[in-house]
């Protein structure tokens, strides 16, 4: 891989890939929303940025600037099941009718690119069978799901018809230095402020995590390693709620005052360790939740003392 486009390069995982990338020695370009300058997109490995829309138009332009890449990886569309279920249309735009529109760029521009699809295991739904299997019947519920399982099927569609490659890799809980929100960033919030942490459920609800930078790591994996239209998804560490708060707090360093007040307690299927197939294939994850949870504490610590 010489040259990658990365589609919403300045999300989370975008920068950690876009830099990840450049590393390795690729020429990385970037289209996504935001302004963002030269220096602080190199900063990131962003050879050339464009703020805009995932478009026909930008893609074009894009590919008369620099010629086109070897590999798409297409991150952008909405990255919450909340905003989601808010604003439908708008995400259904973000991810369905972006990748709707890469898929027909490549298909009459640069039909060699390789695309890489940043999915979620929200496509799978509420299974029933625990752990879940990679053969399990893909369920969505959310509207953040079945966009992502749209966009799934459209890039299975153009490789069908069209031999466009692609590759959809099903990521669970990102987490690492750098995310403003979910359960690690409100938990450090809390313990910032030396609140008693007082939690829905009963603390033994599974949640499935990878680091930030693994992702990154698997994401490049999948683009040099598939070999045809597939799907790959890959599970992180299992834990529960209660083990994600206790590692955390020792992380900090302190014993906060800890309750579950049993709301909408329940017990979402236990994980696997890692996708078979990836495993199969090669990939191993570098963070442990350990060294993951500390370098956490220590990013957010310092962003707060830079405020």
């Amino acid at each position: 891989m010489k040259s990658a486009w990365v589609l919403g390069a300045r999300g989370f995982i975008g920068r950690h890939l876009a830099r990840a990338l450049a590393a390795e020695g690729v020429v990385v370009a970037g289209v996504g929303h935001g302004l963002w300058s030269d220096g602080d997109a190199l900063s990131w490995g962003i050879h050339t940025w464009i703020n805009g829309d995932v478009s026909s138009a930008n893609l074009e332009v894009l590919r008369g600037r620099i010629g086109c890449p070897d590999t798409i990886f297409n991150l952008a569309g909405g990255s919450s099941v909340a905003f989601a279920q808010q604003a439908p249309l708008e995400d259904f735009d973000r991810t369905v009718r972006s990748c709707a529109q890469l898929l027909e760029w490549v298909r009459l521009r640069s039909p060699g690119t390789r695309i890489v699809l940043a999915s979620s295991a929200a496509v799978y739904g509420n299974q029933p069978q625990q752990p879940i299997m990679e053969t399990a019947i893909l369920s969505p519920v959310s509207c953040y799901g079945v966009h992502k399982r749209t966009a799934e099927l459209l890039c299975e569609s153009y490789a069908r018809n069209f031999d466009i490659h692609s590759i959809a890799v099903r990521l669970f809980s990102v987490y690492g230095s750098g995310l403003r929100k979910q359960l690690l960033w409100d938990l450090c919030m809390r313990l910032e402020k030396q609140e008693a942490i007082d939690l829905a459920g009963d603390g033994g609800e599974a949640r499935d995590f990878i680091h930030v930078e693994d992702a990154a790591s698997c994401l490049i994996f999948a683009a040099k390693t598939g070999s045809g239209r597939a799907d790959q998804w890959l599970f992180r560490l299992a834990l529960t709620v209660r083990e994600v708060v206790e590692s955390l707090c020792q992380a900090w360093g302190t014993k906060p005052t800890l309750t579950f007040n049993g709301v909408g307690a329940r017990r979402p299927q236990a994980v696997g360790r890692q996708c078979r197939s990836l495993r199969q294939l090669g990939f191993h994850p570098q963070w442990s939740w350990a060294s993951g949870v500390r370098d956490y504490v220590e990013w957010f610590r310092n962003e707060r003392r830079a405020l």
